[in-house]
């Protein structure tokens, strides 16, 4: 079938093109900051949830003249665009169009809530996990593959038990959480248990527990011409993780 305008409808469309032209260009601008000093940033949701935002008024002391503007995604921002200033993505850092520097280990380590060590099966070695519900992360089309059970096990050699069996969840803030209220055992970045670990909210079981690996969080900026915000911001998150890790070795 096919459709012809209208004398009128021809009259009006120049117009109405027009009209949804400037909608377009007035919905980017709300969509970005402006260009004050304001900062659009682009982290995961769990990474926002358990890293970033107990930390972001420490950023906000040290640059008032900065109001950040925060989304959680876990779709490749588009920095280079100019829609987002600032990026974190968790991946092998090879993104492309845009400065990528490494921020964060992703290395896990089992972690759960105090009652399961003293519980009615002692959870105090990692064979003692047969007997314990094994939370996992359910895998995500828009990240790299995460650290799971079945490498935890295997590198212990432990396949006998079952790395399969558990509820998945597709946030690790919400494994995390899950851990926390005694419904099992959950892989957790350390960095976004730290907290948790020192209040003895969460333990972590497993003296040698950590999984290593070669993925991390990047913090991504533009190539070329990133904003001074932007630079502050980047420059701002290495030295929390710089501070958080020496933190954690006057701890030992």
């Amino acid at each position: 079938m096919i459709f012809a305008l209208t004398e009128l409808g021809a009259e009006l469309y120049p117009l109405l093109r027009d009209g949804f032209d400037y909608l377009k260009r007035a919905g980017d601008l709300l969509y970005r900051p402006d260009r004050r000093h304001a900062l659009a940033v682009s982290v995961p949701p769990s990474f926002a949830a358990k890293w970033l935002a107990p930390r972001i008024a420490r950023f906000s002391a040290a640059h008032p003249e900065i109001e950040v503007w925060m989304s959680a995604d876990m779709r490749l921002a588009d920095v280079g665009g100019g829609r987002v200033d600032v990026a974190v993505r968790y991946g092998r850092g090879d993104y492309p169009g845009v400065r990528s520097e490494r921020l964060l280990a992703a290395d896990v380590t089992p972690v759960c809530a105090p009652s399961l060590i003293t519980g009615e099966n002692p959870l105090r070695r990692p064979a003692d996990l047969a007997r314990h519900v094994l939370i996992h992360l359910r895998p995500s089309e828009l990240e790299e593959p995460r650290p799971d059970w079945a490498a935890w096990l295997k590198a212990r050699d432990l396949t006998i038990i079952d790395a399969q069996a558990g509820p998945r969840f597709d946030q690790t803030a919400l494994a995390i959480e899950a851990a926390a209220h005694g419904q099992g055992v959950a892989l957790a970045p350390y960095a976004f248990v730290a907290e948790d670990l020192a209040s003895g909210r969460l333990v972590a079981p497993f003296a040698d527990g950590t999984l290593t690996t070669e993925l991390a969080y990047h913090v991504l900026t533009k190539r070329t011409g990133a904003s001074a915000p932007a630079r502050a911001f980047a420059a701002w998150l290495k030295q929390e993780v710089q501070s958080a890790a020496e933190a954690s070795v006057d701890d030992l």
